[in-house]
């Protein structure tokens, strides 16, 4: 089997994308293992597996490297950008994307802006096993312990806001910790976020089913309206990601999620299936 792909980023954040027809009939899932792999596979964050509807539609679905489907929010700026370099949707349209439906539009920057739906705070959401919303909350895990707050923009986030960015031996041993906590029976991605100035944060970034990555859509949005509600803050929110920066303006932390941010095309190839 040979299946035609490319390599798509959004702020370090990679993916293979591939057309729903070229996978038809195939075990995604199982794929997305194989391929995602970075020493036998192509090597990447995730699988995209997109459809072009019409030119106002996209319908896509992503694939974490160890084979669970997830919402993408940097996904979704990849393949957006594909789509309009070969012109196949209008600059302003529309992502399904598991369950949710995504206005997308291209910005004269270049950049492309999505919107998503007010995050979920509810324990049924994310979900949790907290008989309430975990906001602002302490948790402890291998001597590490801190507030935190748990929600979902599409995919479910811890963000724990610290001084400082936890160096390598915090962040690796703890990190997975959060993720596979008791409290998240589906686990969680975890962002950690340090505040530099009033109105920017800087992440780093551990997702679940994937490990560090150099950056989170929807963690970068989780954390934009964990910040928001946190403080008040009112006004456009830069996050800092290790691969770039996104920028969310929101009106307010229960509103809708604009967030601006570039996206490439990185290569284009053909996987030979032995």
């Amino acid at each position: 089997m040979s299946l035609r792909f490319v390599k798509v980023q959004s702020l370090g954040n990679d993916f293979v994308l591939v057309r729903a027809e070229e996978v038809a009939g195939l075990d995604v899932p199982a794929l997305a293992l194989r391929l995602c792999e970075r020493r036998f596979g192509v090597g990447s964050d995730g699988l995209l597996v997109y459809e072009v509807a019409s030119r106002r539609l996209i319908r896509q679905r992503m694939f974490n490297p160890d084979g669970t489907e997830d919402f993408c929010g940097n996904g979704l700026r990849c393949t957006a950008r594909r789509a309009l370099d070969l012109g196949e949707v209008d600059e302003a349209f529309e992502f399904e994307h598991l369950g949710r439906v995504i206005p997308a539009r291209s910005l004269p920057d270049g950049r492309i802006e999505t919107t998503l739906p007010p995050a979920v705070w509810s324990p049924e959401g994310v979900p949790t096993t907290l008989d309430r919303p975990w906001f602002d909350l302490p948790i402890e895990v291998d001597g590490w312990a801190g507030p935190v707050s748990v929600l979902s923009t599409g995919s479910a986030h811890l963000v724990a806001f610290v001084d400082r960015l936890p160096r390598d031996a915090v962040f690796e041993a703890v990190s997975p910790q959060l993720e596979n906590h008791e409290a998240f029976p589906e686990r969680v991605s975890v962002m950690w976020a340090e505040s530099p100035s009033p109105g920017t944060l800087r992440l780093r970034v551990w997702e679940r089913g994937v490990g560090e990555t150099l950056a989170c859509g929807t963690g970068s949005a989780a954390t934009a309206s964990a910040y928001a509600r946190l403080t008040g803050f009112k006004g456009p929110v830069r996050i800092l990601n290790p691969g770039g920066e996104l920028v969310f303006d929101m009106d307010g932390w229960n509103g809708p999620l604009r967030a601006a941010g570039a996206a490439s095309v990185v290569f284009e190839g053909v996987w030979l299936d032995e």
